[in-house]
């Protein structure tokens, strides 16, 4: 069966010599978005701590940002992408939803945007290779997560990339969530808000992170 993404269509912006490359327009936006914070000059040094996973405090969250972005970035766009034919039907899933139309996107949790962050920016350079056609592309998001500093840092990495996005056909609206994940209440808002924004939508996605 052809893949709708075929390996050797694989922009090398983003694979070459069996390495992965982040999309240009998400690490540039993540240096930014680190310089902004103060964050970057700690986020060079990294970290030998090997226990971090985020959290609802604001540290937590930082310390995430700061030396594990990257890490989940490169693990959708590597599903993304599938430069390996183990991933390929998923690969295939994804480049065909996200190709055009609208997709009402349910993402949680959120975290400070790298799964959204990774699946535009990859998007977009396939389309600027001219591997993927520019067909108007409409992503109405809901994004839950328990850190307000998450949703802030979510709030303006994907507002960082919008511009270059708008140029290449695709909108994305936002609409942010406080989502406590052991509460009834706050999970049935939080559907409820995705069901109401994604009136016509042609494709429903849910990201869902463990």
């Amino acid at each position: 069966m052809t893949r709708v993404l075929p390996i050797s269509a694989i922009p090398e912006s983003l694979w070459r010599d069996s390495t992965l490359f982040l999309p240009a327009l998400l690490a540039g936006a993540y240096l930014s978005e680190l310089e902004s914070r103060d964050l970057l000059e700690g986020a060079k040094q990294g970290t030998n701590d090997k226990e971090i996973h985020g959290g609802v405090d604001d540290a937590a969250t930082m310390k995430h940002f700061s030396f594990r972005f990257a890490v989940s970035v490169g693990r959708v766009e590597f599903v993304a992408i599938a430069p390996n034919e183990s991933l390929a039907e998923v690969s295939d899933a994804l480049v065909s939803t996200f190709s055009e139309g609208h997709v009402a996107l349910l993402d949680i949790p959120c975290g400070t945007g790298a799964s959204l962050g990774a699946i535009l920016s990859t998007v977009l350079a396939l389309r600027k290779a001219k591997v993927m056609p520019t067909l108007p592309l409409s992503i109405s998001v809901v994004a839950g997560d328990a850190s307000p500093k998450a949703l802030e840092i979510y709030d303006a990495m994907i507002s960082r990339l919008q511009p270059e996005l708008q140029l290449q056909a695709i909108s994305v609206s936002i609409a942010l969530e406080l989502w406590d994940a052991t509460r009834s209440d706050h999970t049935a808002r939080l559907v409820d808000r995705w069901f109401a924004l994604s009136a016509g939508a042609e494709e429903y996605v849910v990201y869902f992170q463990l």
